[in-house]
């Protein structure tokens, strides 16, 4: 059996799906004013003083706190129909659907958030692993629920939800430094495979 692992910003998407979809919860406006109130968190990360996970959660409290669950799942599947269909690389996606075409088990393993990708994978039938919302009384909380679907996590979180030792070949894809453990785990690796 084969397994094919895709990382989805960068790898599947030609931009950031986490960064669109908060525009497009918030729209353009309110999106650039909250990076700006957010800009010093982004500074930290970028030398090093905070990590990743810390990062998402400034995004998620400052642009997702206190929307009700309902709405955010609404507007995943919006996002999912209407927006990310214009940010998939044309050939990430026609290689998936070969893979599927030969029954190769495909997943996508993203740091990006779980519903909008998982409504986006259902049409072509994909398992997806990636970073979940936390939610208290109907609402978003502002944080991830468990960790960070990123670097180490990927593969313990794959791990969890697969046996890897069931495939003989596992393919990765991958285009950053947050899939350096995920490709360690191939047999064949396709770092940036698909660039333009």
């Amino acid at each position: 059996m084969k397994l094919e692992i895709y990382d989805f910003d960068g790898t599947i998407t030609n931009k950031d799906s986490f960064l669109e979809f908060l525009k497009f919860m918030k729209g353009r406006k309110k999106y650039y004013f909250f990076i700006t109130l957010i800009s010093p968190a982004i500074l930290l990360y970028f030398i090093g003083i905070i990590p990743n996970w810390k990062l998402k959660e400034f995004f998620l409290s400052v642009f997702l706190k206190n929307t009700p669950i309902e709405e955010y799942n609404r507007k995943c599947n919006i996002f999912a129909e209407k927006v990310l269909p214009g940010i998939i690389k044309k050939q990430a996606l026609q290689n998936i659907i070969n893979g599927k075409s030969t029954n190769n088990k495909i997943i996508i393993v993203s740091a990006s958030l779980e519903n909008y990708i998982a409504r986006w994978a259902e049409n072509y039938d994909i398992q997806v692993v990636a970073t979940k919302v936390d939610v208290k009384n109907g609402k978003l909380t502002g944080r991830i629920n468990g960790k960070n679907c990123y670097g180490k996590e990927k593969v313990i979180r794959l791990k969890r939800n697969i046996n890897i030792r069931d495939f003989d070949e596992i393919s990765v894809y991958g285009d950053s430094k947050g899939d350096k453990e995920l490709l360690s785990i191939a047999t064949k690796r396709f770092y940036k495979y698909f660039q333009k």
